[in-house]
């Protein structure tokens, strides 16, 4: 394992991570890629229930829309290799937590916003306690991120897809969205981008939080074939601690595990969010 400043300052936890980071590519080869995490989720021995509390104890605990971008159009220098391995781990955790989960890999701009319009519609949502959708890719100006053919769409325009008259299933569910990029990180110069505005809307959103991997304008860039080090440190805090720990607490211990390796902060965005949250996960043998 690699500690100390030089973890800190590049983003580091393991020996290959380090090669990786120096460009020592034949040194890389020594060290095995690590893969998935083997974790197990705790179930939780006593589901919180309470009239402050939002409801977690149907069968099927929530639904897990995750969106994972590796590659993008004609920038072979922007590959994300962490972006199948996250998707595996946060599949992995929410399944053992008692979601469902679709997986979608590198999709375009209009494939993305369609992907997301089917999950709107779903009829399945009014059977579930909550939605997460997560978003693993490249930010760019603003709050937004790129899709695989290298468009922009800002992170409100998928906000706005779930208010509640657009998706009257998930009406005062709570909705999760994490997203795993840096905020600003990327621009092109001289270039221009066909971005996918938000929308103005008159209706309020509600029952939402969002999680940014870091604060906006800071850099949490670290991404290697091992797995980001963000979607490490989050599916990590989940499978130990989501069992008996509310979403703020979930919160502040993230900030411990992700700053053994980052020196990003993630960010937490309340919008509405006026329950507390427990994710009650269930009794599961599942695990990669």
């Amino acid at each position: 394992m690699v500690h100390g400043t030089v973890s800190r300052e590049l983003n580091v936890k393991t020996a290959r991570q380090l090669a990786n980071a120096l460009g020592r590519d034949s040194i890389v080869q020594m060290f095995p890629e690590l893969g998935p995490l083997r974790i197990k989720v705790k179930s939780t021995a006593n589901e919180f229930s309470d009239t402050d509390i939002y409801s977690m104890t149907a069968t099927t605990r929530g639904y897990a829309c995750i969106l994972s971008y590796e590659s993008f159009e004609n920038r072979p220098d922007l590959v994300l290799e962490a972006s199948q391995t996250d998707a595996l781990n946060y599949a992995n955790v929410f399944t053992q937590m008692g979601f469902t989960c679709d997986v979608h890999t590198s999709l375009t701009n209009e494939e993305t916003v369609n992907a997301l319009e089917r999950v709107r519609d779903m009829k399945a949502l009014n059977d579930v306690g909550c939605a997460v959708f997560v978003i693993s890719s490249h930010g760019s100006t603003g709050d937004s991120f790129l899709t695989s053919d290298m468009k922009q769409i800002y992170t409100e325009r998928i906000l706005n897809l779930f208010k509640d008259t657009e998706c009257p299933q998930l009406r005062n569910k709570p909705k999760l969205f994490i997203f795993d990029f840096c905020r600003g990180y990327y621009v092109e110069n001289g270039s221009h981008f066909h971005v996918t505005s938000p929308i103005r809307i008159q209706e309020p959103l509600q029952d939402m939080i969002c999680l940014y991997s870091s604060s906006n304008g800071f850099s949490s860039y670290s991404f290697t074939k091992d797995g980001s080090a963000f979607g490490k440190a989050l599916c990590q805090t989940l499978a130990q601690h989501s069992h008996d720990m509310e979403l703020h607490e979930l919160y502040r211990e993230l900030i411990m595990e992700y700053r053994k390796v980052s020196l990003a902060v993630p960010q937490l965005r309340n919008i509405g969010f006026s329950k507390k949250y427990y994710f009650n996960p269930v009794p599961s043998t599942s695990m990669y």
